[in-house]
């Protein structure tokens, strides 16, 4: 299976189909499930091979270098405890990390 993330992806109302168009171009559109904020989407995946040598990360990578800041949210949990990535503001979005231990 490999190394695999988890991912939350928050855009302004007026970069959805933008990145809806991207997902589609590389057969993601299964990938991610949307979640409608009104003045925002949310896209999250559970489990997604995040690897910027992959054309459709690097894909997503590049359009977020066209979106301001203030206009998107981004994370991404690793496997590894301390693997947590943000890029945006995520925390304007809602998106947060929160760590726990479960018995199973």
């Amino acid at each position: 299976m490999g190394y695999r993330s988890e991912v939350a992806i928050a855009l302004d109302n007026e970069y959805v189909d933008e990145f809806r168009d991207i997902i589609k171009e590389h057969n993601m559109e299964s990938v991610f499930t949307e979640h409608d904020q009104k003045s925002f989407m949310v896209f999250k995946t559970d489990s997604i091979k995040w690897n910027t040598n992959y054309p459709e990360i690097e894909a997503i990578e590049s359009f977020f270098n066209i979106v301001l800041d203030e206009d998107y949210g981004f994370l991404r949990v690793g496997e590894d405890f301390d693997d947590i990535e943000e890029q945006g503001m995520p925390w304007d979005y809602g998106l947060s990390v929160r760590r726990t231990i479960e018995i199973r």
